[in-house]
């Protein structure tokens, strides 16, 4: 019995240290419904920048524009956050996850599968992400 209850002290004190390398933000949620994120003007063939307020990311490359999660598919922490974005592409310093500027996930890395993508939509040059509403990560809106 004692050898029990340690080893549920153990597995309860591993578990709380997993969780201590993000920043409160594992776990957080996806974002949904349509967002604002900027103008076609704003983004350079070759960049990937992450929204400001929304855990979405929006990339722009030669066959135009894309749009994923920025939720890092192992433990949820939100790469904006905790890890970076930019134009190389994501890393969560959360578990140490690693995706490319398309949202593969890296070898090595703690996450085992890629981010989800989002359909965009661009009208009078202003880009909006419809989160929520998954695509192929292939699918890329041309510019114009």
């Amino acid at each position: 019995m004692e050898n029990r209850r340690y080893f549920l002290k153990v597995l309860g004190a591993t578990a709380l240290g997993g969780l201590a390398g993000c920043s409160g933000e594992e776990g957080v949620g996806e974002a949904s419904g349509p967002i604002a994120a900027g103008k076609v003007d704003d983004y350079a063939v070759g960049s990937l920048r992450a929204h400001p307020d929304q855990p979405i990311a929006v990339g722009r490359d030669d066959a135009g524009f894309y749009a994923m999660t920025t939720i890092c598919t192992h433990a949820q922490c939100d790469m904006r956050k905790d890890g970076s974005v930019n134009d190389k592409g994501l890393s969560c310093s959360c578990h140490g996850s690693q995706f490319d500027r398309a949202g593969v996930v890296q070898p090595g890395s703690a996450a085992r599968s890629s981010l989800r993508h989002y359909r965009v939509g661009i009208a009078d040059g202003a880009i909006t992400v419809f989160a929520g509403e998954d695509v192929a990560p292939s699918t890329r809106l041309p510019a114009g």
